[in-house]
């Protein structure tokens, strides 16, 4: 009887063991595309390798990750990322300032600038003056244009804003509710790591 308990002892510790191993490597996988993830390795020593012939199968994870590197990429990715949420926010900016120069702002000051060269050569053309007065209100209607449309990006930047606070409250709000609950369980539920009150 003892042996067979022994036995079932070892193939107990050799499927721990295993199990260890496939979910270091379930990791692995899971992990393949983060960046800064560095692949854990299962070492397996089998009974009568560890401690003397303890009778047991062990597992030694090892890997070649570090702390600092980890730090430096989540850093470095999410500068990354504050990056291409701000150039996505902009791009919107730079439409309304054309450095081509065939609309907007600077369109109004090319033909406010030919029609006051045109004035300055004829002045006494009632046609150039009021080419020249012509321009002088697109200017006008163009930097109102453009103010008009910041405006409104503000304000939809500033409403998307108070949204993901309001997300972010929210989800606070159900943190705290989970830990009251937590701190008043007494036993682990293996289903949610929490504790249960029995």
């Amino acid at each position: 009887m003892s042996g067979l308990l022994t036995s079932l002892q070892g193939v107990s510790s050799a499927l721990n063991a295993f199990s260890q191993a496939l979910g270091a490597d379930q990791a692995n996988v899971s992990n393949a595309s983060t960046p800064g993830y560095a692949a854990v390795r299962a070492v397996i020593s089998p009974v009568g390798f560890v401690g003397g012939g303890s009778g047991a199968d062990s597992v030694v994870l090892k890997s070649t990750g570090s702390a600092q590197a980890d730090a430096i990429v989540q850093a470095a990715s999410s500068q990354a990322s504050y990056s291409q949420t701000q150039a996505q926010q902009l791009s919107s900016v730079n439409q309304q300032f054309d450095i081509t120069g065939s609309t907007g702002i600077l369109a109004a000051f090319q033909s406010f600038s030919t029609a006051f060269a045109n004035l300055a050569v004829t002045p006494d053309d009632s046609s150039a003056q009021q080419a020249a007065l012509s321009a002088a209100g697109s200017v006008a209607a163009a930097f109102n244009s453009v103010a008009q449309s910041l405006g409104s990006q503000s304000q939809s930047l500033q409403d998307a804003a108070q949204s993901t606070v309001r997300q972010i409250n929210n989800l606070a709000g159900q943190i705290a509710q989970y830990n009251v609950q937590v701190r008043g369980q007494t036993t682990l539920n293996p289903g949610t790591d929490a504790w249960e009150s029995q």
